[in-house]
């Protein structure tokens, strides 16, 4: 099963590019993204005539995020921590404040607010498989270390 979200944001920048920017590097596979444009600014047509995203110009740009249920949640959510645009679906996560304003960086309780992007999965496993591959230092290993000593010592040392 799939789960659709529908996003929206005002003039000047098509919204598709924000989108995949927030799901993309933290694992949510999109399934299917359109995006399109409702009315302008320039041109004499009526608000919900539907305009190319790329056109800067149009007044609302309107998106909609196709994902798997199990990764719809934590969709929305990417989403709303980007602070870049605006649920017009029915929300998943009824914690999430949608009409927070765009500054607001801290969330209760020290969490990431609105605005605030968390750290992509990529660059924690990284680190993490790093930690995991480091060779356990054993008793030898250290008693080894330490009877290296000073300069002297290593002197004294090659000179046997």
């Amino acid at each position: 099963m799939t789960t659709t979200l529908r996003l929206a944001r005002g003039l000047c920048s098509p919204l598709r590019e924000d989108v995949l920017t927030a799901l993309k590097p933290f694992g949510v596979r999109v399934l299917k993204i359109s995006a399109w444009g409702e009315g302008h600014w320039h041109m004499p047509v009526p608000d919900n005539m539907i305009m190319p995203d790329a056109d800067i110009w149009v007044k609302r740009h309107v998106c909609d995020v196709t994902v798997s249920d199990a990764q719809a949640k934590w969709a929305e959510r990417l989403l709303w921590q980007s602070g870049k645009m605006s649920l017009e679906s029915r929300p998943l996560n009824p914690s999430l404040k949608w009409n927070a304003p765009a500054d607001c960086k801290a969330g209760a309780h020290g969490t990431l607010g609105r605005g605030t992007m968390p750290t992509p999965w990529s660059a924690s496993k990284g680190n993490w498989q790093k930690r995991q591959r480091q060779k356990r230092t054993t008793r030898r290993t250290r008693q080894a270390r330490r009877d290296e000593g000073s300069l002297i010592d290593r002197l004294k040392g090659w000179l046997r």
